[in-house]
C-alpha cells in the first residue's frame, strides 16, 4: 500500500496460498514478517537456518531433477488446475495422468 503497487495485484498472488486474515494483516499492516510467520500464513513452504539454505536448495533441486519430466509436469499441471475442482472431479483428473 506505501509502495504504489495496487494491493489487490500482490494479494491475488498470495489468495491461494494465505488465509484472508493474513492477507489483510499483511496488506492493511504493512509491516514485514518474520519467516515464522511467513510459514505459518503458507507463504513459504519451509524455514531454516541461513548457512543450512545452500543444501537445502541443491537437495530440493535434486529432489526435483531426479523425477521423471513426465511426473514433474503432471504435478504442475495438476497443481495448477485440480485444486479448484470439486473433489470427485479432482479424483477423476488424477486419474487419468496414469494415461500419458
Amino acid at each position: 500500500m506505501l509502495h504504489n503497487i495496487l494491493p489487490t495485484m500482490v494479494m491475488s498472488a498470495l489468495a491461494d496460498r494465505a488465509t484472508r486474515k493474513a492477507l489483510a494483516y499483511l496488506v492493511y499492516s504493512t509491516k514485514e514478517v518474520s519467516a515464522e510467520r511467513a510459514l505459518s500464513y503458507g507463504i513459504v513452504s519451509d524455514v531454516v537456518p541461513r548457512d543450512a539454505l545452500e543444501a537445502e536448495v541443491k537437495t530440493l533441486c535434486a529432489n526435483i531433477l531426479q523425477a521423471p519430466a513426465i511426473a514433474t509436469e503432471g504435478v504442475k499441471d495438476y497443481l495448477q488446475h485440480a485444486l479448484t475442482m470439486d473433489v470427485p472431479a479432482a479424483i477423476d483428473y488424477a486419474r487419468n495422468f496414469t494415461r500419458w
